[in-house]
């Protein structure tokens, strides 16, 4: 796996888990659920998941075709 801080799935790898240790106990403890999982959302999507799916998606493909 060639994944590491360094790429950009890796970079969004650890500002998920950052945004994930954040907000989901604001989320869970909140008095507006839906206003406070929009928030969570909004900022899980400024992490560019897309970026983590896609370099990992090229990693199981190229085990699968080992």
């Amino acid at each position: 796996n060639a994944m590491t801080a360094e790429t950009a799935g890796g970079e969004a790898w650890t500002k998920m888990g950052t945004v994930k240790h954040e907000w989901l106990p604001k989320v869970v403890m909140s008095s507006n659920f839906e206003k406070t999982w929009g928030e969570y959302m909004s900022a899980y999507e400024d992490c560019n998941p897309q970026a983590f799916l896609d370099e990992m998606q090229e990693e199981l493909d190229r085990r699968a075709n080992m």
